[in-house]
């Protein structure tokens, strides 16, 4: 299917709009405005409530990169301690905690909606088609009081046009809250998803003529187009006559057809399977993940708060351990490797002793490890010999042993990388980034390498999309240093080093997390770099340079099993497939895997 070269839209007012921003920006000089652009595009609650309140442009970039798109989500937010810190702008602060005071003064105040038929999500229901006749709604308190007329816009699910619809609150319609149907079980109609035909859906509304034009244009979709699209097709299925619940392999399948239409995006951006149980780390089954999914589960999210739809009710769990194939493996040792091993228990030196005798027991170890998980604090008592200064060398070979393909990768080809990640996202960085980037784009003659390579560090972290923190119950957003210190922290002098180890297990203590391998530099400044280490359990290797650090770090962690810490797991995925082209069961943040094709697309 060939798509249309360029496409014009119409705004409400007559304006022509030639991409998604220019309507997006449009100012609605009156609530009926708003609310109709609003639908137009699809926008959601939380940026009609930002418009309307004039906060928009300083609120929403922060909850966007962060992926708080609900009112309720920002209202958790303003309770927590990373609030001041998102948002240093005492003045902002206040006028959004004014905000959604009133706008909770408001829900307050509304009529209750009747309560509706709860049904099961695996059930299927009927939905009428509404009416098009427009009916207004005065609005008199709060934030609202601007709106004098609400005007809402969907599209029919029998006419490929879009009509108006409103309720009247104070007298709410019992047709429209009497849609949901007692169906007979034994009639429950599935939804052909290979029939969808997505380009056709596109065509219907101007938000997908829009996403055609931007595609045909750009050849991509940046993050909040990616959103636009996953909401055409969401409302596409909520809105069928008949409905019956996405299951993981409908999305797949939806998936697949986007990639189809839009052959530069990457699938994992819009659908990832869920991770079963014998593949997790944790040994528990895990959730599908993507921007579809994501959704999804919003817009369900909404409709049971309205009380059109009820939570799902299980009548058991799931269990993946059927599936499982247990494995009990038996791990023969010869009587040579035996003393090999006891050797090494015992005995540092001479260090080509060492090393040959490392080498002779490599498949014990790698069997040791396939076959067990060992918690991160034993890993040194089984292999003792890593406590010697030079162990990370023994690190290196082991990893060369089993990933030859990535050995090295990151010494010939992180600048490549780094420099079209920066071609992508210059826009992101902020003015004090820009001068460290135009440090090391402009080098002085004395320009140390390690400099290069911690401002490199530094500003990949802010270059990277931000991943979704899940929220455990100390919320934790970190922030972009404490992002940084997780990969790599900076001390003055020597004797600085065991206090800021200290330090930081102390921090994730409190949020139940455990350190990782991480990198320290020691030096007066960033300029200025004396040594750089490398700390892993209670352990400091001494390497040549930043980037060897980060390259030991990575090492580790693969070789071992462990997890990325968990403020930069985001940065250590993005290294793992774009540099050292390592994949797995457990790359799944979208929003990384997206840049990560946008990438390869420019390579």
């Amino acid at each position: 299917m060939s798509l249309p070269k360029k496409c014009c839209i119409i705004g409400l007012d007559g304006r022509v709009i030639n991409d998604l921003d220019d309507l997006m920006d449009t100012s609605a000089s009156s609530a009926s405005e708003l609310q109709t652009t609003a639908a137009a595009m699809t926008l959601t609650e939380i940026e009609i409530f930002l418009k309307s309140n004039g906060i928009y442009d300083e609120i929403y970039p922060v909850l966007e990169a962060y992926e708080l798109d609900s009112i309720e989500l920002l209202s958790n937010l303003l309770k927590s301690e990373e609030f001041k810190e998102l948002f240093p702008s005492l003045k902002l602060r206040l006028k959004l905690r004014e905000a959604l005071r009133k706008h909770e003064d408001f829900e307050s105040q509304k009529s209750k909606v009747p309560a509706v038929v709860d049904i099961d999500y695996s059930e299927t229901i009927s939905l009428p088609t509404l009416s098009s006749t427009p009916i207004t709604e005065p609005c008199t308190s709060g934030a609202q009081k601007c709106f004098q007329e609400r005007t809402v816009l969907f599209l029919s699910s029998e006419e490929n046009n879009v009509g108006e619809v409103t309720a009247n609150r104070s007298s709410p319609s019992r047709d429209v809250l009497n849609t949901i149907k007692d169906i007979n079980p034994s009639k429950r109609i599935r939804l052909d998803i290979q029939s969808l035909n997505l380009p056709q859906l596109l065509e219907e509304s101007i938000t997908g003529k829009a996403l055609v034009a931007i595609y045909n244009k750009y050849q991509e979709f940046e993050p909040k187009y990616q959103g636009y699209l996953c909401d055409v097709i969401v409302q596409h299925f909520l809105n069928q006559p008949t409905f019956q619940r996405l299951t993981n392999e409908d999305f797949d399948a939806i998936a697949d057809n986007i990639i189809t239409v839009f052959p530069k995006e990457v699938k994992t951006t819009y659908f990832i399977e869920p991770l079963k149980k014998k593949f997790s780390k944790e040994n528990k089954s895990g959730f599908a993940r993507g921007k579809l999914t994501d959704k999804y589960r919003n817009r369900l999210t909404f409709l049971r708060k309205a009380g059109l739809i009820s939570s799902q009710r299980e009548t058991g769990r799931r269990s993946d351990d059927a599936d499982e194939l247990q494995v009990s493996l038996s791990i023969s040792i010869e009587d040579q490797t035996k003393n090999d091993l006891l050797w090494l228990q015992h005995n540092t030196e001479p260090w080509h002793t060492v090393e040959e005798k490392w080498k002779s027991t490599f498949k014990y170890r790698k069997n040791l490890l396939e076959s067990s998980s060992i918690p991160n604090d034993e890993l040194t008592k089984i292999f003792n010999i890593l406590k010697n200064p030079m162990g990370h060398t023994l690190i290196d070979w082991d990893f060369k042993e089993l990933h030859e393909e990535s050995y090295g990768k990151l010494f010939s080809g992180f600048d490549n990388i780094f420099k079209i990640l920066v071609d992508l996202r210059r826009k992101t960085l902020n003015k004090n980034e820009h001068l460290l980037l135009d440090i090391i784009e402009n080098p002085q003659d004395n320009f140390a390498s390690n400099t290069r390579e911690y401002i490199q560090l530094s500003l990949l972290i802010s270059l990277l999309p931000p991943k979704q923190f899940k929220r455990c119950s100390k919320a934790w957003i970190p922030s972009t240093d404490e992002c940084k210190e997780g990969i790599v922290s900076h001390v003055k002098i020597p004797g600085d080093i065991p206090k800021a180890i200290e330090d930081k297990k102390k921090k994730l203590a409190k949020y139940g997390l455990t350190l990782q391998p991480f990198v320290i530099i020691e030096g007066a400044s960033y300029n200025n770099i004396s040594n750089v280490y490398v700390s892993f359990n209670n352990i400091l290797y001494k390497v040549n340079s930043v980037l060897k650090g980060v390259d030991t770090c990575f090492q580790i962690i693969t070789i071992f099993d462990l997890k990325y810490p968990y403020e930069a797991e985001h940065v250590w995925l993005f290294l793992q497939k774009s540099v050292y082209n390592i994949h797995t069961k457990y790359d799944n943040i979208p929003n990384i895997l997206d840049i990560i094709n946008k990438i390869k697309n420019r390579s």
